[in-house]
């Protein structure tokens, strides 16, 4: 219940002078009074959009009183009968000084993204259950093999960690790969010194000269399967936690079985069994209904279109990255400008840069503030 200032004043007028009620008031005239001033709902004073804009700046200015949204909003509620939350963030967004010290974003981070339509990019990688945590110290680790596209994967638990062990767990997986009829056509994985024997296990699948594998930067993760390594030792910790097996050799097999036949929202609701059974119409009507959405950093804000005004971050990408400046001092620029134009990404869908004073400096959607009205 959240009447503007006219319609309380109607409402107050018919009840002062036994008029028909305005239709908003008619549901609630049983717990609705009034005196000279104004109405009042189950005892609490109902207040115009004015009045609500002054006791909101008074509380937010005021030493004792609360300076953010929901603390405000509980202590006017408490008082009066049609103070909203979103009043009060309405009201905090259009003060310059909330403006000036309202928190900024972090640069986003431009993470790996792939597009793949086909099987046959295999990624490895290992991970290893830690004693600590109650595993078998006897065993050195786990190759994880899956294949990109349909995330059919496979475990292997090692007993050494040595290139011809590790190689061997390899080969297993790409004859498996190749039995369900799709050919592995390169391997990506991170430049881990176990994994040296991929090369050697890949060659006998050679179609076309050129490398086979390929690493990632030194030091960074192969993404996709670190997800679903994650999703294997979650997996696993179930059987650790309640006391059934320390041996996860014995368990890693069932565990993949699990996920090779659990059905994937994103493509087609089917199981990474049954992506590689379909034939090239299959994978193509499965790829045009993706719903792998691709996350843009302009995302995480309202839309910015030309002619909305705007404050701009007044820190050096340098001082964004290292927070070198410290968020608590005034950050935005007093000055409040207009977008004049977007210009979109070349390779990032639905990224821009925003040019609002020249056509010669942009600002990312980061480091722009919209506002609507300034008191």
């Amino acid at each position: 219940m959240n009447p503007g200032t006219e319609n309380l004043h109607l409402a107050h007028q018919a009840f002062l002078k036994g008029l028909d009620l305005p239709s908003w008031a008619v549901p609630l005239q049983g717990s609705m009074t009034f005196d000279e001033k104004r109405l009042y709902f189950e005892g609490l004073p109902m207040v115009t959009k004015e009045e609500k804009r002054e006791m909101i700046k008074r509380e937010y200015f005021d030493p004792k009183g609360f300076s953010t949204i929901q603390p405000i909003f509980d202590k006017l509620s408490e008082g009066y009968a049609n103070v909203t939350r979103a009043d009060v963030r309405r009201v905090l967004r259009t003060l310059e000084t909330y403006q000036l010290n309202f928190r900024r974003n972090h640069p986003p981070k431009i993470m790996g993204r792939m597009n793949l339509k086909n099987p046959g990019c295999i990624m490895l990688d290992m991970f290893f259950p830690s004693k600590h945590d109650g595993w078998r110290a006897d065993l050195a680790g786990v190759l994880t093999c899956m294949d990109a596209w349909s995330r059919f994967v496979r475990c292997y638990a090692m007993e050494r960690k040595t290139k011809v062990l590790v190689q061997i767990g390899i080969e297993r997986f790409l004859q498996e790969f190749a039995s369900k009829g799709h050919i592995p056509k390169m391997i990506l994985c991170d430049k881990g010194s176990e994994l040296k024997g991929a090369g050697d296990a890949i060659e006998r699948y050679r179609t076309k000269p050129g490398p086979m594998v390929f690493h990632s930067q030194t030091g960074k993760p192969v993404n996709l399967v670190e997800q679903t390594q994650a999703q294997i030792q979650r997996r696993m910790a179930v059987f650790r936690t309640s006391g059934i097996t320390d041996d996860y050799s014995l368990i890693l097999n069932d565990i993949t079985d699990s996920i090779n036949n659990q059905k994937r929202p994103a493509r087609g609701n089917k199981t990474p069994l049954e992506l590689l059974r379909l034939d090239k119409e299959g994978r193509t009507l499965v790829n045009a209904n993706n719903r792998f959405g691709i996350a843009t950093p302009d995302e995480r804000f309202k839309p910015l279109k030309p002619g909305d005004k705007v404050r701009v971050l007044m820190m050096t990408l340098k001082e964004q990255v290292t927070n070198k400046k410290k968020g608590f001092t005034e950050k935005w620029s007093r000055d409040v400008y207009k977008v004049r134009r977007k210009q979109a990404l070349q390779g990032n869908p639905g990224a821009f840069r925003y040019f609002v004073w020249n056509d010669s400096e942009s600002y990312f959607r980061h480091e722009l503030l919209k506002i609507f009205s300034v008191d």
